[in-house]
């Protein structure tokens, strides 16, 4: 035998709903969730460098399997950067490295048509409220780093190819890093 429960209606029948008790309980839980998911979304709070880090560790694994797969001797292949205060940005030389003459790929400016993910945009750092800082060695800045067509990384003094290697990091909220030693293990840090 079935054994209804709930409350009689007016006209007999079993209701049935949630009583005041379950309402409240459920509104401070929805409550508490929201209030939750709100810290979470503070304007990218100590997101963006981890998105700009994970860019930078694509871009150079981009470059670096592009060094390694094209012949082409005379040919650049690397990403500039700017550390210049209110301008900092990466990116590669040229958008289009077939199409690109070999002088145009060594040049040491930042080609803003190439794509999204090889490089950020002017000012785009400046507006996350984010500062870029690289280290060759632990001496200098590297105004750009290369690979060689065995992966290697390549800068300006040579360094970054033996001992620490390099790294670039991104600080605003939370710092982190992208790293790339001697022979070629491009890592975030």
């Amino acid at each position: 035998m079935k054994k209804n429960v709930g409350r009689a209606g007016p006209t007999g029948k079993v209701q049935s709903g949630f009583t005041l008790v379950e309402l409240i309980i459920i509104i401070a839980i929805l409550g508490i969730i929201s209030a939750m998911a709100i810290t979470r979304m503070d304007e990218g709070a100590g997101y963006d460098e981890y998105l700009l880090q994970k860019r930078l560790h694509s871009a150079l694994r981009h470059v670096q399997m592009q060094a390694m797969h094209d012949t082409r001797d005379g040919y650049c292949y690397r990403l500039n950067f700017n550390y210049s205060p209110g301008t900092q940005n990466f990116g590669p030389p040229v958008s289009n490295m077939s199409a690109a003459s070999a002088s145009d790929s060594c040049s040491s400016s930042i080609e803003f048509n190439a794509p999204d993910y090889l490089r950020t945009s002017a000012g785009e750092m400046q507006g996350l409220d984010i500062t870029m800082n690289g280290v060759d060695e632990g001496a200098s800045r590297p105004m750009y780093i290369g690979f060689n067509n065995a992966g290697r990384p390549l800068t300006a003094g040579a360094s970054c190819a033996s001992g620490n290697g390099c790294r670039f990091s991104f600080a605003g909220k939370s710092t982190v890093g992208v790293c790339v030693n001697g022979e070629g293990l491009i890592y975030e840090c």
